[in-house]
């Protein structure tokens, strides 16, 4: 069960225990509605970038792709997550980065 601010002891005391329970279960829902409104507000953000952008899994499968990603490469979301990062790549690309993630430069 989630516990109160300490300063909140001595009121607490001097509260029947439905009334704690109410409390308790008030500033649950405020802590779950921030974080339902922020994971949503970071979702927009990420799926209206003005700029492509994908999420890789570690092997390089693309887990999401945002709506300018989509329109960029002329594909929809569906026919891309799920599918390596290297199946929309060109040639020359994929010998730079052999391993999903390495971004470093062959010289």
């Amino acid at each position: 069960m989630m516990q109160l601010p300490v300063d909140w002891n001595p009121v607490i005391e001097t509260l029947p225990q439905e009334k704690i329970r109410q409390l308790q279960l008030k500033k649950f829902k405020n802590i779950f509605q921030w974080t339902y409104n922020h994971s949503r507000f970071h979702k927009q953000l990420y799926d209206k970038a003005p700029i492509p952008y994908h999420t890789l899994s570690p092997d390089g499968i693309i887990t999401n792709v945002n709506e300018k990603w989509c329109n960029t490469f002329n594909y929809k979301k569906e026919e891309v997550v799920g599918k390596s990062i290297f199946d929309f790549v060109i040639d020359e690309a994929e010998d730079q980065g052999k391993e999903p993630g390495d971004c470093r430069e062959t010289g």
